[in-house]
């Protein structure tokens, strides 16, 4: 097997994960160099996200930015899966308060229904650990 059929694999196993190989030069044993390069969507919408407390039965330990957990909107109570970046830091812990651009995965007649003020709540398993509000929407289209 040669290398690059070995790093093609990998490739191929998360394609959202690209994976650059480089040999470093005068090296005698030609080591190699991973680069990851993540592709980005855009996201569905900006929110300001209010995390619960531990003890009101919120998250126990801090998440960072790429954080996925469920959204609950208040029309249907159908739940969503959603991608969260944190847009003024790079970790939440229990009680703060943040602004987060929200990519929904998959789902994309969804997007028709939400507007700019509505509400939701954020679930981890079948555990409410936050609630949100939808602050601005980005191109509709964007899947």
């Amino acid at each position: 097997m040669r290398i690059n059929e070995y790093f093609w694999s990998i490739i191929n196993v998360n394609i959202k994960t690209v994976i650059v190989v480089s040999r470093e030069k005068g090296s005698r044993f030609a080591a190699l160099k991973f680069k990851n390069y993540r592709m980005k969507k855009r996201p569905h919408f900006t929110a300001t996200l209010t995390y619960l407390a531990a003890e009101e039965g919120g998250i126990i330990t801090p998440v960072s930015s790429g954080f996925r957990c469920i959204v609950r909107f208040p029309y249907d109570n159908t739940e969503f899966l959603a991608n969260q970046t944190f847009i003024d830091t790079e970790l939440v812990f229990p009680g703060d308060t943040i602004n987060a651009d929200i990519n929904l995965v998959g789902n994309p007649e969804i997007l028709g229904k939400i507007y700019e003020g509505m509400d939701f709540d954020l679930f981890l398993n079948d555990n409410a650990i936050g609630n949100g509000v939808i602050t601005t929407i980005y191109d509709k289209e964007n899947d």
